[in-house]
């Protein structure tokens, strides 16, 4: 059985790095590619003397406001508005249950200190405890103890409650982790019936993909991509240069052969033949006028 009251770790493990090290990347792309004058600048007047009197500093905005922001747009809600609810498979989730906030609602540590000082919690501010430490223990690979306090957070919360409806979803997606995927395939079918429009859209989301054929994978599917932990600045200027290109030599072959416009050295007021064609025009011409 696990422990109840883990510390939460701030720590993201290394299959969740990637998320975030998109949305850093993402974040980076605006800050550089949106134009100036769309980009959100926050003015401070200052009274510093250091700066003068009425000084104004421009501040970009954090890593987080930009990550808010990009969510803002990928999940169409207004700028700034109702990011407590996440959009997910067209439904909306409680930010703090779904999305890239899941679980970091930090409540349990506040709720926790109330207990200590012997003050009685509410059975929903225990389930909330639970799914944040649930949420703790998948993010260490430890799917098989979150099984546990999940299971525990939806009998405080309410199975028929919104709450409880959204820690079943990730009571299911848990048991996928353990290799318990008919467990989490009946999970998920008990929610058809949730009285939630939002759980049930999910859910019924869900339950396609973990009913869908599994995939058999081999060796062959994968991509192995070399080490290249020891490509460093130095390396890249040694061996990752820019190739020195041998200047261009007319070759034998080329120099005697003939291109269309090329200088012959010969004027046309040099020319014998153009000089005797004009003889003849002249005369030719003379003729006409005589006759």
């Amino acid at each position: 059985m696990a422990r109840s009251h883990l510390s939460t770790s701030s720590t993201l493990p290394a299959f969740h790095q990637s998320n975030l090290q998109v949305h850093a990347a993402a974040a980076a792309w605006t800050r550089r590619r949106v134009p100036p004058t769309r980009r959100r600048v926050v003015p401070a007047f200052m009274s510093d003397p250091r700066q003068g009197e009425g000084g104004m500093e421009f501040t970009e905005p954090s890593l987080e406001e930009s990550l808010d922001a990009i969510d803002d747009v990928f999940m169409d809600r207004l700028p700034g508005e109702g990011r407590e609810k996440v959009k997910i498979f067209g439904a909306w989730l409680d930010a703090d249950v779904a999305g890239r906030k899941a679980g970091q609602g930090n409540r349990a540590a506040g709720l926790i200190a109330r207990m200590k000082n012997g003050e009685e919690l509410t059975d929903q501010e225990k389930a909330e405890i639970f799914y944040e430490e649930a949420i703790a223990l998948m993010r260490r690979r430890d799917c098989d103890a979150s099984v546990a306090l999940l299971d525990k957070a939806v009998d405080l919360a309410g199975a028929d409650s919104r709450r409880g409806g959204e820690f079943k979803l990730w009571a299911a997606q848990a048991l996928q982790g353990v290799n318990r995927n008919n467990q989490a395939v009946e999970v998920l079918k008990s929610l058809k019936s949730h009285r939630d429009f939002d759980v049930r859209k999910v859910s019924a989301e869900l339950l396609y993909i973990a009913q869908a054929p599994q995939l058999a994978l081999n060796g062959e599917d994968f991509v192995d991509f070399p080490d290249t932990s020891g490509i460093t600045d130095d390396y890249d200027k040694k061996d990752l240069g820019k190739p020195k290109i041998a200047p261009w030599k007319k070759s034998e072959k080329e120099e005697d052969m003939f291109y269309v416009g090329e200088d012959t050295g010969v004027r046309p007021g040099n020319d014998p033949v153009m000089f005797l064609a004009a003889i003849v025009g002249i005369l030719g011409l003379s003729y006409m006028f005589l006759v």
